[in-house]
């Protein structure tokens, strides 16, 4: 009994201590988050907000094009909506720890930061093939309307001129590719829908969160930016796999 106390303990304290590369970056979004808000308090002109001139700034779009090299960087580090940064976050702090004891914090940077910048330059490129492209509309007409419009897919595919991203989700999709190279017979568990508890190997899992990514991307229209997770899940199984290569 006393052996199972300890036990228990053991795994309590592996859940509540957070490695320093997770707690620093969920440091910096919470940061960045507060000043978003504050930003959105202060005037700036015509009616305007200072972050309206913010997030073109710094979030991914566009004008990266146009020279602001650093969009690819900052981008991961803003949020929407407080559901937005409060999963993201919950991810890295619990997962991310994880990956980070198994890879050593400056990989973890790597992996991180890599996967980040890769996502959001892959999501604006495929945010401007998406547009030149033909409408879904064109062939999906046999899908239900019913299912159509539950998808978003009588919408029209927003202009990469107005299209903006902004999250962590590619360096997290990086975090778990990575995991899935080092360690593809690894069981991970996790909730579906927050309900229904489900055990899969990590690969098996990594492949399914792929093909559920192109399939978002090519129906699905909504904010959620999917080739971001696509893309910078693909670097970080990529960068993983030729470190585990290395090893052997």
């Amino acid at each position: 009994m006393h052996f199972r106390f300890h036990g228990l303990l053991r795994v309590l304290r592996s859940f509540l201590i957070f490695s320093p590369g997770s707690c620093w970056i969920a440091c910096v979004c919470l940061v960045v988050y507060a000043m978003q808000h504050i930003l959105e308090t202060i005037p700036f002109i015509y009616g305007f907000s200072m972050a309206d001139a913010f997030y073109p700034c710094f979030s991914i779009n566009r004008h990266l094009w146009d020279g602001m090299f650093w969009q690819p960087v900052t981008y991961i580090f803003l949020h929407g909506p407080w559901w937005h940064l409060t999963f993201n976050l919950l991810t890295l702090l619990l997962f991310g720890t994880g990956v980070e004891r198994l890879v050593g914090t400056r990989r973890f940077w790597i992996l991180f930061l890599l996967g980040g910048i890769l996502g959001g330059i892959g999501w604006l490129a495929v945010a401007h093939l998406t547009f030149v492209l033909p409408s879904i509309q064109s062939w999906t007409y046999w899908i239900p309307e019913s299912v159509r419009h539950t998808l978003n897919l009588g919408l029209a595919p927003v202009s990469p001129d107005s299209a903006i991203c902004i999250g962590a989700s590619g360096s997290l999709f990086a975090l778990l590719g990575a995991f899935a190279a080092l360690y593809p017979h690894r069981t991970v568990y996790l909730l579906l829908f927050f309900v229904i508890p489900l055990r899969l190997r990590a690969r098996t899992l990594a492949i399914v969160i792929g093909v559920l990514s192109i399939l978002e991307i090519m129906f699905v229209q909504s904010q959620i930016a999917y080739a971001s997770h696509l893309i910078g899940g693909i670097a970080g199984y990529l960068l993983a796999k030729r470190w585990r290569e290395c090893y052997e």
